[in-house]
């Protein structure tokens, strides 16, 4: 037994050095090996970046590298942006990076229900052919496409970056950080974001045919019964909800134009433009619409920057403030009107149907 004892020893002896022999060849031949050229992931995309033929996306081994990358679950990518390196974590499940993309790639995110014929690892606005505009604000203007591949319509909402502040873009890229994460029956579905020269953010959206609430009810004179509120609206909306507030989101825009239907009446609850993760920065910001507006968020002041006022202990909300512009809008619903007219604000409210409203964040 002794002499078995001691033979597994040397053999032990003898394998861990020869490994440690093979580990140590491997990484004096990796050092000794220079790069062949230098690294450029930290490569800002910028407004003025030309579309040139040399894409480095269109190298066939790049985009079957990335798109196997996003058939494995990676759905998390960072851009470079005017004002920063912004890093988004838009993994289902857990936050997912891919340190060696390349620098100018420009999918963002991609969800899994993506059909087969639009899953690819490169998008570009050509790939869809616009048919009308459903809104036109400062930096972002909304359409209703078709996907040429698939012939699928969607609703493209694209950002001006050239257009937008520090804030503003901060404010873009967390809704797609935020959207995509939101995967529920409920709520439109976010099939991919990606950005167009480094100079649009563009996201891709489930079309919702049936239109949004707003022009619903004013097609209805502005009233609709309370079986109808409770069972097609107030019901599949609250699930809605529970879905985010359970998750530590804050949605902070509900109104009319935000609920919107598909064609058989699922309710889908849009525009994820103010959304916030509330296990990751506290709510201070006024923003949203005045006549849904809680309190506690209109008495917080204008922002310029992403961190004005987060160290504030004297501003701060909770998801409360989605109940409260939940009950405004079923009080509207059932009476014709808002309870708290925001007439010295004299909004002007222009829905885009079929993808939700545009906010204004103030």
């Amino acid at each position: 037994q002794q002499q078995q004892q001691q033979q597994q020893q040397q053999q032990q002896q003898q394998y861990l050095q020869q490994h440690q022999h093979q580990t140590t060849s491997a990484s004096n031949h990796h050092v000794s090996t220079p790069p062949a050229t230098p690294t450029t992931q930290s490569t800002p995309l910028t407004p003025s970046t030309p579309s040139t033929p040399n894409h480095p996306i269109t190298n066939s081994s790049n985009s079957n590298a990335i798109a196997a990358a996003i058939a494995a679950g990676a759905s998390a990518a960072t851009l470079a942006l005017p004002g920063g390196l912004i890093l988004l974590s838009c993994g289902v499940g857990h936050p997912l990076t891919i340190p060696d993309l390349i620098p100018q790639y420009q999918l963002l995110h991609m969800a899994p229900s993506v059909p087969s014929g639009m899953r690819r690892g490169y998008w570009s606005l050509g790939d869809f052919q616009l048919v009308r505009k459903l809104y036109k604000g400062y930096s972002s203007s909304v359409y209703k496409a078709v996907c040429i591949r698939t012939q699928q319509p969607v609703a493209l909402k694209v950002y001006t970056l050239s257009r937008m502040t520090e804030f503003l873009r901060h404010q873009s890229l967390r809704e797609v950080d935020v959207h995509c994460r939101q995967q529920h029956r409920n709520v439109i579905n976010l099939l991919a974001a990606f950005v167009e020269d480094g100079q649009y953010l563009v996201l891709v959206q489930e079309y919702a045919r049936g239109g949004d609430l707003y022009r619903i009810a004013k097609k209805l004179g502005g009233r609709i019964n309370e079986r109808q509120v409770v069972a097609t609206i107030l019901h599949p909306l609250l699930l809605a909800l529970f879905h985010l507030h359970s998750r530590g989101f804050c949605h902070r825009d509900i109104k009319p134009e935000n609920v919107l239907f598909t064609e058989e009446w699922e309710l889908k609850l849009g525009d994820f433009g103010v959304a916030v993760d509330l296990r990751q920065e506290r709510a201070v910001t006024r923003t949203g619409t005045a006549d849904y507006m809680a309190p506690e968020v209109q008495v917080c002041p204008l922002k310029r920057r992403p961190e004005d006022n987060k160290d504030n202990p004297l501003y701060g909300y909770t998801t409360a403030v989605d109940a409260w512009s939940v009950g405004v809008l079923v009080y509207e619903l059932l009476v014709g009107f808002p309870p708290f007219p925001a007439a010295s604000m004299k909004q002007t409210r222009k829905p885009a149907a079929g993808v939700g409203g545009g906010t204004a964040a103030v």
